[in-house]
């Protein structure tokens, strides 16, 4: 049990002596810099004075998404000439340690007691739009990547005013007065974390715009997570392949978690990502116009032919149909309601089928013919009843007059639709008037 004691001893003084150097290099590396304060932010480049914190407005459409979540890896903590090593477990309890000796000196000194947090190494960025990450500590040093708000990640090493970080696949340095760090991290990430949305279907369509007759840009899996631009009831805008796209929000749940940031190289291809799916919609959108064109010519083409085949309504004199008036009243509100706007042949035509229908036996009643179900929708919509308590129009009334005294202009004709509802192919023959088609169905 001694010798397992000693060994494990031996381990832990060796990492202590290891991450001892680290701190001296970080101290060292520290001094060489020449960290400045107080300064403005500014930067000269192409496109005029940049802030490390810009204040101007960036277009949703142009945020880049990185991988979500953070690495706690890679930093160091530095003492009064000793190095804190703790053992890392999935709780907050205080860890013991044993003796090891202090780095510069033969003396055995005990480690000090810690805690390892769980945003120990985290860092959030407290910007409204973007903060800039430099090669160096310093404004005059060149920008080597961009974190958005809800971005951050990995505390490489913190000085005095600036601090060397990781965020994805940038490395650099940011001001602290822009940046929230360790516990702070924990209590900001509600708030101010980058929003995700986390797939809930087995698969999902990942869309252009937000439309199922959108074209499909690709599939998300049960779990994937997308940063977020907008959220929608129906649909939300999200970060797919660099570019804004859009995923039904029915099968998504939010949650808030620390986004990555992006280098220059990532941020030009986002850039070129998010042309091209203007570009796709724009293409998309005119395809669709030239289809819905086409669509319209054809209807048009079809209905001149539909036209120039239809028959001719001819009155022809048959038997009388003799019925109360009661009846007659309302065939007169029946015709009102389907054709009361159109022409007195069209309404003359709508009370003979109705008569054809009740002398062929659809129903032994004018009302069971007018109400029998799926025919008349009149009598459903609520507009034959004002007719009903109001009266039908005079035309109407006249209509059905005629054709109770056996003026009949759709003689063998028992059907009728709207125009452009009508499908000429089931058609024996049919019979235009107005907005109507009076049909014989094959």
């Amino acid at each position: 049990m001694k010798a397992m004691q000693d060994k494990i001893i031996a381990i832990i003084t060796n990492m202590v002596l290891a991450l001892a150097l680290i701190v001296v290099a970080s101290t060292i590396s520290s001094d060489v810099t020449g960290i400045s304060e107080g300064e403005t932010g500014e930067l000269d480049n192409n496109e005029g004075r940049v802030a490390d914190v810009d204040a101007s407005l960036i277009a949703s459409d142009d945020l880049v998404v990185g991988e979500p979540g953070v690495s706690n890896q890679g930093a160091s903590k530095e003492a009064e000439g000793v190095v804190d090593v703790a053992t890392i477990n999935d709780s907050d309890e205080v860890v013991e340690y044993c003796e090891v000796t202090k780095f510069g000196s033969g003396e055995k000194v005990p480690l000090v007691q810690a805690v390892k947090l769980e945003y120990e190494d985290a860092f959030l960025v407290n910007v409204s739009n973007v903060l800039n990450v430099r090669a160096d500590a310093s404004e005059d040093a060149e920008i080597v990547g961009k974190i958005y708000a809800g971005q951050g990640g990995t505390v490489i090493w913190q000085g005095d005013g600036w601090s060397h970080v990781r965020s994805g696949n940038v490395i650099g340095y940011i001001k602290d007065e822009y940046a929230w760090f360790g516990q702070d991290v924990k209590d900001q990430i509600e708030e101010s974390g980058q929003q995700f949305a986390v797939v809930t279907a087995s698969k999902l369509r990942v869309r252009l715009q937000a439309s199922t007759s959108s074209s499909t840009l690709g599939m998300v899996v049960n779990g994937e997570k997308l940063q977020v631009v907008e959220y929608g009831k129906e649909w939300t805008k999200v970060i797919f392949e660099n570019a804004a796209a859009y995923v039904s929000s029915d099968y998504i749940t939010l949650e808030r978690s620390i986004g990555t940031g992006v280098t220059l190289e990532e941020e030009q291809i986002a850039a070129e990502a998010e042309e091209a799916r203007k570009q796709a919609i724009a293409e998309e959108e005119e395809r669709k116009r030239q289809e819905a064109e086409e669509q319209r010519r054809k209807e048009q083409e079809a209905m001149e032919r539909a036209i120039a085949n239809s028959g001719v309504a001819e009155i022809v004199k048959t038997s009388g149909v003799s019925i109360s008036a009661e009846d007659a009243y309302l065939i007169a509100c029946c015709v009102s309601a389907e054709v009361g706007s159109s022409s007195y042949d069209c309404q003359l035509a709508v009370a003979n089928v109705i008569l054809n229908r009740y002398k062929a036996g659809y129903a032994n009643s004018i009302k069971g013919v007018i109400y029998a179900k799926n025919q008349f929708s009149v009598t459903k919509n609520g507009s034959m009843d004002k007719y009903i308590k109001n009266g039908p129009r005079s035309t109407s009334v006249q209509a059905v007059k005629a054709a109770l005294e056996g003026n009949n202009n759709m003689v063998g004709y028992y059907h009728f639709c709207y125009l452009p509802s009508a499908n000429f192919n089931k058609y024996s023959s049919y019979i235009i008037l107005g907005s109507e088609v009076f049909y014989r169905s094959k």
